[in-house]
């Protein structure tokens, strides 16, 4: 359990700050608190270069946490892009004013979010929040086989998205999202649904609830060393990080 309350930028659970060529693999904040200005993360607050594809972010746990900006780009995991493959935000609130998501704030070229899942909490702020992320741009960048499972996401002039803002289909690819999931107004996104579209492919709980085929099949997640099913209770059915901890489940009754 840590308190981390910065006043500048550039603030996260793990590091503030992650230069080229560097990577942060198996890794947990639970029950935390991380606050900053902006570019604020649950595990790393800014990185130093979005160019390149070498910062990496892997296995990643951010449970039971606030992640909080009084300004732009905060995300469950960083405030701020970077390659991020294998992340759970678990019972998190994130917010910030606006480049809010799930994950991260601004997927950029040649950044990749992939198998990350977003479950319980809430994501808010006052515009351009996602459940995966706030948004995505750029040239050779994606946000594939993602799931948010978050009861809302929410914007104060409605600029939310169950998966991310994006002008381009393409860099969205195979994501999924809880069907009744609501915006601020407590409204069910009805409009731009699909595998490739800013709000996902809605999916019930009746579908992938104790369901390791439906992750597994349809978002191609690897259940022999990465992921693994909860069993023995009834409030938490769902995927669950091998490492760093298997431990670690919140309450998502809510999803029935």
């Amino acid at each position: 359990n840590v308190s981390i309350c910065g006043t500048g930028d550039s603030v996260g659970g793990i590091a503030g700050y992650v230069y080229t060529m560097s990577s942060i693999r198996t890794s947990a904040v639970i029950s935390s608190s991380v606050s900053g200005f902006s570019f604020v993360g649950g595990i790393a607050g800014d990185i130093y270069s979005h160019s390149t594809s070498n910062i990496i972010f892997s296995n990643c746990l951010v449970g039971n946490s606030t992640v909080v900006g009084s300004s732009s780009s905060v995300g469950g995991i960083t405030g701020s892009g970077g390659n991020i493959a294998n992340c759970h935000v678990s019972s998190c609130n994130v917010r910030g004013l606006s480049s809010v998501g799930g994950i991260t704030s601004d997927v950029h070229s040649y950044e990749i979010v992939s198998n990350c899942s977003v479950v319980g909490g809430s994501v808010s702020g006052t515009s351009s929040v996602g459940g995966i992320a706030s948004s995505i741009s750029g040239s050779n960048c994606y946000i594939r086989n993602c799931i948010a499972l978050v009861p809302s996401i929410s914007a104060d002039d409605m600029t939310s998205y169950r998966i991310a803002n994006s002008s381009t289909e393409k860099l969205l690819q195979n994501n999924y999202a809880w069907v009744a999931m609501v915006n601020s107004s407590g409204k069910m996104f009805s409009d731009s649904l699909g595998k490739t579209k800013v709000n996902g492919e809605s999916v019930s709980a009746s579908e992938f609830w104790n369901q390791q085929s439906f992750f597994k099949n349809k978002l191609g997640w690897d259940f022999e060393n990465t992921w693994c099913m909860v069993s023995g209770n009834d409030i938490y059915k769902l995927p669950v990080l091998q490492y760093p901890t298997s431990s670690f489940i919140c309450d998502a009754s809510y999803l029935f």
